[in-house]
């Protein structure tokens, strides 16, 4: 007889969602529910190809405060009632906090609330399907934040996921005691790992490189991922660098490696110690790391269309590199016109064409030109990339 086992949470809320995949119109019960509850007079529901592409519930009910949105995407979960007598009162179904929880452990859900006080609302996303979230990389507007902005958009982050999914925060920079600023002054209870670049401008040696990453693993609560990007950072950390800090510094995890050369990352798979993790930075070239042993990718393109390319993801996870292949082709022109006009600003106008988010940069970066954002606007249509 086979023993009884306590499932995990994630499992707990895959097995709650297995109806919303089966029955699609449970989602548009649960929610009229809830929009019901929170005191709506006028209800819209949008489906398209019978709920499994879309479902959009629209209502004049009261909203959510900010810090209350993290919360409604947690199981059990509810504002209906506090104990076991509040069931006598309830004239509903929506109280029982497993819908939000339920949906997004399967799908892309976006949530666009906004009270009646407040001048502007809140918009909050769990794209299904990706593995993890990397927040303050350098090659977004990073650079550009303040440390108290970069320490402000840490918590904010970490306070918005709420755990659903694994954090990997970017803790990195050129000089090695702000980097241990950083370490220091974020608020990293929440993340699972940082991520840190190797300096840039200053191109210091190999052995420069290995110092600085020794003083970083010493000082960091958390593992440690090591980035190298030498098109950015003006140097390039050579695989035998990058393997001898995986053999001495036990909270360095893995790379992500973004140098372009496809020999180098495969040596340091072919000596890489057991569990170290060799990750793509570069979107193209993924499905061919994967295919020589690579673990995956931090991605630019899963910020824009994540669904689209963890399918790309999933097939190589999987072994299957034809349908990865066959998959990414779709994506590929998109891919590449990300990167036309120089990353972040590329994603950025990918989104806003989308309506997701507003097509503002911080200087010296500016928004995409006009060309580019016509671009997405083609791309997106013809290959059905929102």
């Amino acid at each position: 007889m086979r023993k009884i086992a306590v499932l995990d949470q994630n499992t707990i809320d895959k097995i709650a969602a297995g109806e919303v995949v089966e029955r699609p119109s449970s989602v548009v019960k649960e929610l009229v529910e809830n929009a019901i509850d929170a005191g709506a007079t006028a209800v819209t529901v949008e489906i398209t190809d019978g709920g499994k592409k879309l479902i959009r519930i629209t209502d004049n009910g009261s909203g959510m405060e900010e810090d209350q949105i993290p919360l409604a995407f947690l199981r059990h979960a509810t504002s209906k009632i506090e104990k076991v007598e509040d069931l006598e009162h309830i004239a509903s179904l929506g109280f029982r906090g497993e819908a939000l929880s339920s949906i997004a452990a399967v799908s892309q859900v976006e949530l666009i609330t906004k009270t009646p006080s407040a001048i502007s609302g809140n918009r909050y996303v769990i794209e299904g399907g990706v593995d993890y979230i990397v927040a303050l990389g350098t090659t977004a507007e990073t650079p550009t934040l303040y440390m108290p902005e970069r320490a402000v958009i840490a918590m904010f982050i970490t306070n918005h996921i709420a755990g659903r999914v694994p954090l990997v925060m970017g803790c990195g920079g050129n000089s090695t005691s702000e980097v241990l600023d950083q370490l220091r002054e974020f608020d990293l209870r929440g993340a699972d790992a940082i991520l840190s670049v190797t300096p840039y401008y200053n191109k210091p040696s190999q052995e420069g490189l290995y110092q600085h990453f020794r003083t970083v693993s010493e000082h960091s609560p958390l593992p440690v991922i090591l980035y190298n990007i030498p098109g950015r950072s003006g140097v390039n950390m050579t695989a035998e660098t990058t393997l001898r800090c995986a053999a001495d510094f036990r909270n360095v995890i893995g790379i992500k490696e973004a140098s372009g050369d496809i020999g180098q990352m495969q040596r340091i798979l072919d000596n890489r110690p057991e569990g170290f993790l060799v990750l793509s930075g570069d979107d193209g070239m993924a499905i061919e790391l994967m295919r020589r042993g690579g673990d995956g990718v931090i991605s630019v393109a899963a910020n824009a269309f994540p669904q689209r390319f963890m399918e790309c993801v999933n097939h190589a996870k999987a072994g299957d590199f034809d349908a990865a292949e066959k998959a990414y082709a779709a994506l590929d022109e998109a891919v590449h016109a990300l990167f036309e006009e120089g990353n972040p600003v590329g994603v950025k106008c990918a989104l806003s064409v989308m309506g997701r988010i507003g097509d503002t940069m911080r200087l010296p970066l500016v928004a995409g030109s006009g060309k580019l954002r016509a671009k997405f606007e083609e791309l997106i249509a013809r290959y059905d990339l929102r």
